[in-house]
């Protein structure tokens, strides 16, 4: 404790210094591509704070109370600068992903300094200067980019320390003033895809003029084209496959009207006052210089305006003006059906975009039967209503489906964590391969997470495996699927809803104490843990693979095997009897 330490918040190389003992503030600033330059230098990282799991779940729990306190005063704030009178629900459809987003980031880099702070003794940081206007985003996707990169998150540890901390620091200047989100994305250029969504457009735009004003509006649903179609027809309107919104105008920060807003503080301390004190320094310019642009977007889409529904399973988060629309509409008395998108939702201890999608929801449409509130309502998976099987080749390869998160927090869900929870899932992966017949390893192939998020995956595993196979995820799934005769799956995610329900043998692996499971959910996690599908260990995993490799589908078909897969399936991914019929009476109140 004696020992002082210069601070490192990120790995922006400008606010770095050789000639001092470093700190990381955590495992987020130690990547894989810097590691030569940490080589000759004096380091230790901080201990993290959500490191302990309890301690997660009860901030997620707190912080739900902060969110909604919050969302009350900056509703009443936001009809008063606009001039509005739109219900809370209006602007939790609209604002919500974004306020949820950042109050759970914030507190994260809230936390994580008070923490390091309480623990090891600073001498000073730098901090790197940057223009305010650079790090506003425009909207709700241009965040999602942002808070990704180093230096958003630098300049938001700054800030903590700054306005809440006694920790000296010095400025340093940008080489530039334009911030550039970098990441790792494979582009996946499919010319069947490209084609789909044209004849989509053109499709729209033709039968647009008939549309009536209270026909229901579907917006990525994951349904397929068909199933949108034979649904629209079937309640008797004209079909009309419609893509995500219009792009928002680009609208530049005002901070002098943002200086001008009334403070949303009463009596409150701590976090939720520097929360609230820096609110409008970052709240997106669509929900404020540019509100109304988003307006005048809206009523440009032509879209219905008292929709006797609206259904999405996708378009509720990102898409700015699809939700200003929706928000909309729902204050005009259109109910607003949100389909489930993906995994973990339903069997997750605590998953804060569940949360929100069941709160702006009039009916949460399931994947499976499972039940935890009365919106609920059990249809079947919607990615494959009608049971389309995906091909797998009983004498293929072994593929691992590797899972894959920001080095920094983002959204509080019962899975690993920033970058040291992460980094032990890494090695767990690496374990599983190191335990594999050598004759089983020649046949693997490993299908990184694309967009790669700073996490240099494929050159860690040529490093650590220099002849292995990679898949780097530019072709669907279904396609590397077709050439293996195993599945490995490491997360509580879509993909072993989608092989499990498509009956395509699988092996689970993962760590319960980074992958909590809900109490409702559990007996069913179990089953499958009691028979060989889901193991605790990488080790038992492997050895699992070992066993069954010769006579995959003899292990899988067996009776015990398939009622347990059955068992869990019912539960959070089943293929519904008559999907049509049982669609159009989930969209029905």
């Amino acid at each position: 404790m004696n020992q002082k330490y210069f601070l490192i918040t990120t790995p922006e190389k400008k606010s770095w210094r050789d000639d001092l003992p470093i700190l990381f503030l955590g495992d987020w600033c130690v990547t894989y591509d810097n590691k030569s330059e940490r080589k000759n230098l004096n380091t230790k990282v901080a201990d993290y704070h959500w490191d302990d799991r309890k301690k997660v779940f009860n901030d997620y729990k707190y912080l739900r109370n902060i969110y909604e306190n919050l969302l009350v005063d900056l509703s009443k704030a936001l009809n008063s600068v606009h001039g509005t009178s739109h219900s809370q629900r209006y602007w939790r459809i609209l604002i919500g992903p974004w306020l949820l987003y950042f109050t759970e980031m914030l507190f994260d880099r809230w936390e994580t300094i008070n923490h390091t702070i309480s623990k090891y003794k600073i001498s000073n940081t730098l901090i790197i200067n940057t223009p305010k206007d650079l790090l506003i985003p425009k909207g709700m996707e241009d965040f999602r980019k942002m808070h990704l990169t180093d230096i958003w998150n630098h300049v938001i540890y700054s800030r903590i320390i700054q306005d809440c901390t006694s920790i000296n620091y010095e400025f340093v200047k940008r080489k530039s003033e334009k911030i550039v989100y970098k990441s790792k994305t494979v582009k996946i250029s499919i010319l069947f895809k490209k084609l789909k969504l044209y004849l989509r457009k053109s499709i729209s735009l033709m039968f647009n003029k008939l549309v009536k004003n209270d026909d229901a509006v579907l917006v990525e649903t994951y349904l397929d084209s068909k199933t949108e179609i034979l649904l629209q027809l079937s309640i008797k309107q004209i079909p009309v496959l419609r893509n995500r919104a219009n792009e928002i105008e680009s609208i530049d920060p005002d901070l002098h009207l943002r200086k001008q807003i009334p403070t949303l503080l009463s009596n409150q301390k701590g976090f939720e006052k520097f929360l609230r004190t820096i609110i409008f320094d970052n709240i997106p310019t669509i929900y404020l210089e540019g509100y109304n642009s988003l307006v005048s977007s809206v009523r440009l889409l032509n879209w219905p305006q008292k929709p006797k529904f609206i259904f999405t399973s996708g378009g509720y988060s990102i898409d700015d003006v699809f939700k200003a629309w929706a928000a909309k509409c729902v204050d005009n008395g259109s109910p607003l059906f949100i389909g489930q998108h993906g995994g973990n939702l339903g069997s997750a201890l605590w998953n804060s975009d569940e949360d929100h999608e069941i709160a702006i929801s009039d009916r949460y449409i399931t994947w499976g039967t499972y039940n935890g509130n009365p919106k609920q309502y059990p249809l079947g998976i919607i990615k494959n209503l009608y049971g389309k099987i995906w091909k797998y080749d009983c004498s293929g390869e072994l593929l691992m489906i590797n899972n894959m998160t920001p080095r920094y927090s983002f959204v509080m869900s019962s899975i690993p964590i920033a970058s040291k929870q992460r980094k032990i899932s890494i090695k767990e992966q690496f374990e599983f391969v190191d335990h594999l017949s050598q004759n089983i390893t020649t046949q693997l192939k490993v299908r990184i997470f694309n967009p790669d998020w700073g996490w240099c995956q494929a050159e860690r595993w040529k490093n650590k495996f220099p002849n292995i196979q990679i898949d780097l995820a530019d072709k669907p799934l279904k396609n590397s699927i077709s050439k293996s005769r195993l599945i490995i799956v490491n997360c509580n995610g879509t993909v072993l809803l989608e092989t499990l329900s498509m009956n395509i043998p699988t092996i689970i692996f993962w760590d319960p104490n980074s992958n909590e499971i809900r109490p409702s959910a559990v007996p069913y996690f179990n089953k499958l843990l009691s028979v060989g599908i889901l193991f605790y260990n990488p080790e038992d995993a492997a050895y699992k693979v070992n066993e069954v490799w010769d006579n995959v589908n003899d292990w899988w078909f067996s009776s015990t095997i398939q009622e347990a897969r059955i068992f869990f399936c019912d539960k959070f991914a089943n293929h519904p009897k008559k999907p049509l019929q049982k669609l159009k009476k989930s969209l029905t109140l």
